[in-house]
């Protein structure tokens, strides 16, 4: 059966409050994408870093508490067990935050592999 959420119970989920800390880390990337990597790299410093922590910090509060058997559960435990490789890239300018760009280009060799 699916619960709805008022607005106000969806912005007190765990999974709402980790989408957002995640969305403030790409808005940051989404402003200095032009940047050279150093810049990029000072920035992240200044800007990315104290939100990555905090929300590592956060995670780590609910490490014991929550149900590791619950999706939500799981996905913490991930986390936090992917915690130094998903900080990686604030320590090289020339990372980027996610792979988005290396699994588009193999998406196009995939497909016309499958063709």
């Amino acid at each position: 059966m699916k619960k709805d959420f008022t607005k106000e119970q969806l912005k007190e989920t765990v999974a709402y409050q980790a989408m957002s800390r995640i969305g403030i880390l790409y808005k940051i990337e989404e402003m200095i994408h032009d940047k050279t990597p150093e810049e990029k790299y000072a920035e992240r410093q200044k800007q990315s870093r104290p939100v990555l922590d905090a929300m590592f910090e956060w995670l780590h509060t609910m490490e014991d508490s929550v149900d590791r058997s619950s999706l939500i559960g799981d996905a913490i435990l991930y986390t936090l067990n992917q915690e130094v490789y998903l900080r990686r890239y604030l320590e090289d300018g020339h990372l980027s935050i996610d792979n988005n760009s290396a699994e588009r280009a193999l998406k196009d060799f995939a497909v016309g592999r499958r063709n």
